[in-house]
């Protein structure tokens, strides 16, 4: 199935920081809101701040977890997916391409990002980098990205860098572009299918739904 239904019945809940309502959802509501907000960005007249005080109310409730001990174990490990970006919402608007942005975390702090696009203009393809990521402190991991490459047309993720000229070329943009400063991530909540974390440039609010059994990828 899925992770990205067609119809999913939370509308109530998706609705309930708009209307003032003062219930804290559960991690699997406000997992299966955000799931549904992304399907369908315009369910309900839902606006963006209407998303970010349903999670301010819930991250509230619940501290987060220390990265430093939580982060390295079962917890962290798996397929995740963005389900919510206001800062690549807005770029994807201004340039008309969509983007959905997986990644992959494994058991030796590997790392893994598959940025898939598609447009009028650009047509369709994935943007993808591999590194490592550790707790910088307390409340903050840093990943390191190494390999970055290009896979213009692709329909699923390509999981090896290619070789060639242009290969190298993107190799040395995407490592130009990769400043300290956008490697270091505040980690807001840390739970068992949701995460939440900060992109500082932009210092807006990333939040991504660990895949469980059964739900697709691509």
């Amino acid at each position: 199935a899925s992770l990205f239904p067609a119809r999913v019945c939370t509308l109530s809940l998706l609705l309930a920081p708009a209307l003032g309502l003062s219930s804290v959802p559960s991690s699997t509501e406000l997992r299966r809101a955000l799931i549904a907000r992304r399907a369908a960005p315009t369910l309900g007249g839902l606006l963006p701040a209407d998303v970010e005080r349903l999670l301010d109310q819930y991250i509230a409730a619940h501290p987060p977890i220390d990265p430093a001990h939580a982060a390295r174990g079962e917890l962290a490990r798996g397929t995740w997916r963005v389900v919510h970006a206001p800062h690549i919402e807005q770029l994807g608007r201004v340039l008309g391409v969509e983007f959905d942005v997986t990644y992959e975390l494994d058991a030796r702090d590997g790392i893994s990002s598959h940025v898939r696009y598609g447009g009028a203009l650009t047509g369709g393809g994935f943007l993808s980098a591999r590194g490592a990521w550790a707790p910088l402190d307390a409340r903050t991991v840093r990943v390191i990205w190494e390999d970055i490459w290009w896979s213009p047309g692709a329909e699923v993720p390509v999981r090896e860098p290619p070789s060639g000229a242009l290969a190298q070329l993107v190799q040395r943009i995407g490592r130009a572009g990769m400043l300290p400063e956008l490697s270091a991530f505040p980690v807001e909540l840390l739970a068992s299918t949701l995460c939440a974390f900060r992109f500082r440039p932009t210092d807006s609010r990333v939040v991504a739904a660990k895949l469980v059994e059964g739900e697709a990828v691509w």
